[in-house]
């Protein structure tokens, strides 16, 4: 057997690593050690019939390995990724390196290399109509790049350490590498797999309401996936309009649809402009049933999510089986996420107490002044006990879907008792921009998640179109929206008029109206009203130009006005937006214009007002400045609970409020009240008995006084 060292292959030793660099490398150490026995049969089958085998088991284990985890989707999950990853890397090892020859300090660096450089390598779904594309890599955020310098680190220090020792034997350099390499391999593992300890599996329950409801669970699925998690969406189609996903970055998502859904006609869709439609809540519950029937009656469908084995569910307040699906899954760990105002009937089932002294329905007007009147507070006394009331309509509601629920599986929990077990409540409110109410800590404000990332980044430039309308008005310009699903061809056409009669009366002004018919700017004789289908709302906002937002009141328009400091006039039409145009009103941020009083005049006054008094531009450029720079940003605080909340399902109970465990008598100790009354009232009767016997006493005592006189 011939020694290996020429120039030539001593030139390749001393390029490999100068650390590493010996004029001896394995061959020379075993010729040197066995002599001529190192190619004689008995050494050499045994040692091809062992490496042989090794090598064929580890190439079979890596591919199975590989195979199993990309056809099988139940085990899509961060630490499967990440072992895809190192079995790939095993197996471009087995390929590439030890086919080729070459000696172990190449071997140590394609072990330190190929991992880092096979990071992209990712498992593609089939498309669907809902599904993308891109599966995101198990990342945690800074945490993962942390990992991967500490690797490198990791791998020059041991690399050192095995160069000091080493140095005092110079035959055995590589062998002594060679055994240092399974341990190599033992830490490469362990930072990888600590990486991934942090990722979750986390589904999200949502009922289609409106784009603005998606646009907000997608924006809480993007900032779950950007910090390593996998997400599921699981989307119940109630609005026809709303086709929308919100995301693009989820992992699945799956739709639950019923052509015939009632959603359709609610009122509010056909009629924004009605006054109060009373056919709401009905049809509301229809939908609500007829979606929890299709949901649990698809068996496959139930199992499928249950093989998933969730760490995490999100679902919404606004139906029940969402919340009793993630019981019949099995999740330990539940959170809700509410993409309308505070809601009082969260907070209520919660065990938080909403005094209705001064503390309005979410559906109902707010009192523009901090002291309600007395006709106010009785007002909302009266339907605080109707909401409240044990037997009523609202306790009926709030379970509506248990019968169903019951029917596919019976024995679990009703609604009420599983919202005790939700560790977190999700608000897309600031506490800037809310009434002001008693919470607890399981309610977490995030309000502004949405508009917080343009904060950090530059303005994108506008347009060249809205830059001209923008340049168009000499005294700055006004937008006009009302949100997404108003259809503006809706608008009665006395409003429509009365719009562009004062629009065009602030001929100083340039408006943008979003309009789903732009070509309607031809019947208008006006040179300072610009129709547009869409408009970049969020960019405009942000521009110093914008002098006044017109707006519907929407949750989503409240957040981007007060984050932008724009003052506004408020033409709140339905659900929610008339309480956030009460409170927007209470604190200076803009004029409220009831829908049933919108005129010339009033709509004249109004942007007279916000126009031309100072004091709402001052205020909400107050508000946007506290805004920006509050301590808690809402990304950060929505993360870092719903990651802590699925580390700890036990986390529900702990924090929970004794509250939720009492009566609706015990909890506004109405039977103290009743102790308290009784024992007046006994006290009332006593006394009245014995005012009774006193006077019957003395009036005896009298008339015996006067006979004893007649007889003397």
């Amino acid at each position: 057997m011939d020694v290996p060292t020429t120039s030539d292959e001593r030139r390749f030793y001393e390029s490999c690593d100068p650390i590493q660099y010996s004029s001896h490398n394995v061959t020379t150490f075993v010729y040197q050690q066995l002599g001529e026995r190192c190619v004689t049969p008995a050494v050499t089958f045994p040692t091809v019939v062992i490496y042989g085998m090794i090598l064929l088991l580890g190439f079979v284990g890596n591919l199975c390995t590989c195979i199993v985890i990309a056809t099988n989707k139940s085990m899509h999950n961060p630490t499967n990724y990440y072992l895809f990853n190192l079995a790939v890397s095993d197996l471009l090892m087995l390929i590439l390196v030890l086919w080729m020859g070459v000696t172990c300090c190449v071997l140590f660096h394609s072990t330190t290399i190929f991992v880092p450089l096979l990071q992209p390598i990712k498992l593609n779904e089939p498309e669907s109509d809902h599904s993308t594309k891109r599966e995101q890599m198990l990342r945690c955020g800074i945490k993962e790049r942390r990992h991967w310098l500490w690797l490198e680190l990791v791998a020059r220090s041991v690399m050192c350490m095995v160069k000091q020792r080493n140095e005092r034997t110079m035959y055995n350099i590589e062998l002594h590498n060679l055994a240092d390499l399974p341990k190599m391999n033992i830490i490469l593992t362990l930072f990888l797999l600590a990486s991934a300890v942090c990722a979750k599996k986390i589904l999200i329950i949502q009922d289609a309401v409106g784009k603005s409801h998606m646009q907000f669970s997608g924006t809480l699925t993007d900032k779950l996936v950007d910090r390593g998690h996998v997400v599921d969406k699981l989307v119940f189609r109630w609005n026809p309009l709303v086709t929308m996903n919100g995301t693009k970055k989820a992992r699945r998502i799956i739709d639950v649809v019923d052509h015939d859904t009632p959603y359709g006609r609610v009122a509010h869709l056909a009629d924004p402009f009605a006054h109060n439609p009373k056919d709401g809540f009905k049809t509301f519950a229809d939908t609500r049933l007829l979606f929890c029937e299709r949901t649990l009656e698809n068996k496959a469908l139930v199992e499928d999510l249950r093989a998933e084995n969730y760490d995490l569910a999100m679902v919404t307040p606004f139906e029940g089986c969402g919340l009793a699906l993630t019981h019949i899954l099995g999740i330990k760990s539940r959170a809700v996420f509410v993409a309308t105002s505070s809601a009082d009937y969260v907070f209520e089932g919660l065990g938080i107490p909403t005094p209705p002294s001064y503390i309005s329905y979410v559906f109902e007007p707010v009192s523009p002044g901090k002291k309600l009147t007395f006709s106010e507070r009785l007002s909302n006394y009266v339907k605080w006990f109707q909401k409240n009331d044990p037997q009523g309509f609202w306790s009926k509601y709030r379970n509506l879907e248990d019968p169903v629920v019951q029917k596919y599986y019976p024995g679990t929990p009703k609604y009420t008792e599983l919202f005790k077990s939700v560790s977190y409540v999700f608000l897309n409110m600031n506490e800037l921009l809310d009434i002001g109410q008693p919470i607890s800590s399981k309610v977490k404000f995030i309000g502004g998640i949405h508009v917080e990332d343009g904060l950090k980044k530059k303005t994108k430039e506008l347009p060249q179109e809205y830059e001209e309308i923008l340049s168009s008005g000499p005294k700055g310009t006004v937008i006009f929206s009302l949100g997404s699903q108003v259809d503006m061809n809706l608008v009665p056409m006395e409003i429509k008029k009365a719009l562009v009669k004062a629009f065009s009366h602030f001929s100083d002004y340039s408006f943008i109206w979003k309009h789903e018919n732009p070509g309607v700017a031809s019947m208008v004789n006006s040179t300072n009203i610009f129709f547009k289908k869409w408009i970049p709302q969020k960019e405009l906002l942000a521009d110093p130009r914008i002098r006044c937002f017109i707006t519907h009141m929407g949750l989503n328009s409240y957040l981007e006005l007060a984050y932008s400091g724009v003052p506004t006039v408020m033409l709140p039409l339905f659900a929610d937006q008339e309480f956030n145009a009460g409170v927007a009103e209470r604190k200076g941020l803009g004029v409220h214009v009831k829908k049933t009083k919108i005129t010339y005049q009033s709509l004249l006054q109004a942007l007279h007002k916000v126009l031309n008094d100072p004091s709402f531009n001052e205020n909400a450029k107050v508000y946007a400045e506290m805004l920006r720079n509050q301590p808690d940003k809402p990304s950060e605080t929505f993360v870092r609970y719903v990651e802590y909340a699925a580390e700890y399902p036990a986390l529900a109970e702990v924090i929970s409020l004794p509250s939720t465990e009492l009566s609706f008598w015990v909890f506004n100790s109405y039977d103290v009240l009743a102790f308290f009354a009784g024992c007046v009232l006994f006290a009332a009767v006593l006394a009245a008995l014995t005012l009774r016997v006193a006077f019957r006493w003395l009036s005896q005592y009298r008339i015996l006084r006067e006979s004893k006189k007649k007889v003397e």
